[in-house]
């Protein structure tokens, strides 16, 4: 899946007479304050496209405009799968975190990862419970993982079940193969952000599984490691075990979750 900020976002043509860039500035205004004669969805189409604007004051009154539509207007848009996903992004990022729509755009398949990733971090428990059960959206982004696992509300025992099912997937994806050596025994209860520096794990071609009767993509099976992490070495002294053994201790320690998630599946793996 192609980053968010990847997406393209091109007003429909029959809407161009409203918001185009030929449109003069006072019209454009107008549009921005919602004064269309338009349905719901093709009026947050053109009102959305005007908080892209390059005009300062448009913009702001495209965005005021959108955040302040009526409940009942926009729960269908929300909830459309057709929805551009910049929008449900704008709405995600504008609405308050525990507005009931932010439940209907978690639940929407055309909101993007990206987005999800965002919404992971709120506080609003019906919205963690909604996340952190789509497995899908578990396997194909680690960062959604992340999010989840720096949320308050993401008990120890919902973080369990989430590790447990990337770890199942994982023996059952002919991509995740055990490397040679006797693998790592991971904490991964204690989270801790990545410091500068620190060697960080990085994100090949995912794989394909098929979750739910869907085929979904599998970032977990493209994750790589440092070669210092998954193979087994030779000493010449205990000296030089243990310096090895705090030094790798330390790279561990400022993994992000989804990182020692992935080691230990390294180390699991039968």
């Amino acid at each position: 899946m192609r980053k968010l900020d990847q997406a393209a976002f091109t007003l429909p043509p029959n809407f161009l007479k409203f918001a185009g860039p030929e449109v003069p500035e006072g019209m454009r205004l107008n549009a921005a304050r919602g004064n269309l004669p338009l349905p719901p969805k093709d009026l947050i189409i053109v009102v959305y496209s005007l908080t892209r604007s390059a005009d300062g004051k448009i913009k702001t009154q495209a965005a005021e405009t959108l955040a302040k539509m009526p409940v009942g207007l926009i729960t269908p848009v929300l909830a459309d799968p057709a929805t551009h996903p910049l929008i449900l992004d704008f709405f995600a990022k504008n609405l308050a975190q525990d507005s009931d729509n932010q439940e209907v755009i978690a639940l929407n398949k055309a909101t993007h990862d990206d987005t999800i990733v965002f919404q992971a971090t709120l506080i609003n428990k019906e919205l963690v419970d909604i996340i952190s059960g789509n497995q899908i959206r578990l396997l194909r982004s680690t960062a959604i993982v992340d999010s989840l696992s720096e949320n308050p509300l993401t008990s120890p025992a919902m973080l369990d079940r989430i590790i447990k099912f990337l770890e199942l997937e994982a023996k059952v994806d002919k991509k995740v193969e055990k490397p040679k050596g006797e693998g790592i025994e991971v904490d991964i209860e204690e989270i801790t952000e990545q410091e500068p520096g620190a060697e960080a794990v990085t994100e090949g071609e995912p794989g394909l599984v098929a979750v739910e009767g869907e085929m979904a993509e599998n970032a977990w099976a493209g994750l790589t490691y440092a070669s210092d992490l998954v193979k087994d070495k030779n000493y010449q002294n205990d000296e030089e075990l243990e310096a090895d053994e705090q030094n790798l201790g330390k790279k561990i320690q400022n993994m992000k979750v989804s990182a020692k998630i992935k080691l230990a599946m390294v180390g699991n793996l039968a």
